[in-house]
């Protein structure tokens, strides 16, 4: 009838754009040309079991790394920044495999605080809040945790951030594959203890020397006297430095 063409005449059109996201790979193209880049599987580190306490079924949780989170949010700028300030550097300011063109290196840094070394997130269900405005992907996951079967031993999570403790197992690395030991460690609460102690890989190349301060703090370590002490008597040694 005509006054039902009427009213269908008002009814209001939707247009809805889709896009499809592919599942991330484990490896990935730009692992050669960027510092942030997906690990290969011989590299990444997946965190055992995780569950969450919403509900009573098990959800899985997929590893992914920083450049997966970049590159999934759309912080194409971020990557570009990273590749064209550090990656193309002539003086590779980040190749950490090789020492500083140094005699010795003297590494002093805080040990076994809490430090965040990776977090649980989840989808968003809706990432539109307007129509010129859209949220993150991604939040994290407040309700997961370490599943009793699985779990990192060591290892804390809450409210989805992952921190390792002075009970974390770290492999200590050595000058060669034959020399690594595993040490109960964490960081100063910024850095994890992996990072702090890398410059144990050096040996071969320099004279590397290490002290550890228990419970000093990334920062306030500069106001510690035992910082103080130990640089000022390396600093001021006999001998050829």
């Amino acid at each position: 009838s005509a006054s039902c063409r009427r009213e269908m005449e008002v009814v209001p059109h939707v247009t809805v754009n889709i896009r499809w996201i592919p599942p991330e790979m484990a490896s990935n193209s730009d692992a050669e040309t960027c510092q942030l880049a997906e690990p290969t599987n011989n590299q990444s580190r997946r965190i055992g079991t995780l569950s969450c306490k919403q509900d009573k079924a098990s959800w899985e949780y997929d590893s992914c790394s920083g450049f997966g989170i970049l590159k999934k949010e759309e912080h194409d700028a971020i990557l570009t920044n990273v590749s064209d300030i550090y990656d193309k550097d002539p003086l590779n300011p980040r190749d950490h495999y090789e020492a500083p063109p140094v005699k010795r290196v003297k590494a002093i840094y805080g040990i076994n605080l809490e430090t965040e070394v990776g977090a649980v997130y989840k989808r968003r269900r809706a990432i539109a809040v307007s129509k010129n405005k859209v949220r993150s992907m991604h939040k994290l996951d407040l309700y997961a945790k370490l599943g009793p079967a699985g779990g990192l031993d060591g290892f804390e999570l809450e409210k989805g951030v992952l921190m390792e403790t002075r009970d974390t197992p770290q492999m200590i690395d050595g000058p060669t594959k034959f020399t690594s030991s595993v040490m109960r460690r964490s960081g100063d609460g910024t850095v994890p203890y992996y990072s702090l102690q890398f410059c144990r890989t050096w040996e071969r190349q320099c004279v590397v020397s290490i002290s550890e301060l228990d419970g000093a703090e990334h920062r306030a370590i500069l106001a510690d006297k035992r910082f103080h002490k130990i640089l000022t008597e390396y600093v001021t040694m006999e001998g050829d430095g």
